[in-house]
């Protein structure tokens, strides 16, 4: 949190560029935090944008991470590409990543990943250790059969956000929401209406 605040800008709802400091529920998520967290949330409330900072912020400064973020389609991807690039440019510190490809990139000092993109598009189970993993709107996943490559891919005190706005009673996201809800997994749940 303090290294977001302090070092990330970010653009607005209103199109300014402003330092990133924590909005209520950035705040309430950050003090919340589980090891493996489901987040049920309202549109627009900056979760999946905390994520993403997040995971940059590990990435800079912490050695031998790979930070996986999974979208269910190429414009949200593109979207959250974008912010990341945009908050890499506009440090006041310099780096100067490593691309393996546009959706992936390498900071050299730290020897840690950053890969964005869409589920589906890269074989996560197969060689690659996951030591943070973001799937924003999972509840509109069309095939969910993939997170289960994922899962085995994360080492042992891996950090998960799987989060969604809700899309109907019986899907993945939603059956996984109400377990995690209910308690006796290793799921924390997190709500956040729209009233926030």
């Amino acid at each position: 949190k303090d290294f977001i605040e302090t070092f990330f800008k970010i653009i607005d709802k209103k199109r300014l560029e402003l330092p990133f400091i924590l909005n209520p529920v950035q705040k309430v998520l950050e003090e919340n935090w589980g090891e493996w967290n489901v987040v049920l949330k309202a549109r627009k409330l900056g979760v999946s944008v905390l994520v993403g900072a997040k995971f940059l912020s590990r990435v800079l400064r912490k050695p031998n991470r790979n930070c996986v973020v999974l979208s269910y389609d190429k414009e949200a991807t593109q979207r959250e590409l974008e912010r990341t690039n945009w908050i890499l440019d506009h440090l006041p510190f310099k780096v100067k990543p490593e691309r393996d490809s546009r959706n992936e990139f390498k900071v050299k000092e730290t020897n840690s990943k950053l890969f964005i993109g869409v589920a589906g598009t890269k074989a996560f189970g197969r060689g690659s250790d996951i030591t943070e993993l973001h799937v924003t709107e999972h509840a509109f996943w069309d095939d969910t059969t993939v997170m289960t490559g994922i899962m085995e891919a994360l080492v042992p005190g891996a950090f998960v956000c799987v989060e969604s706005t809700a899309n109907g009673p019986s899907n993945e996201f939603a059956k996984l929401y109400w377990k995690a809800k209910k308690g006796n997994t290793k799921w924390k749940a997190h709500f956040f209406p729209w009233t926030m």
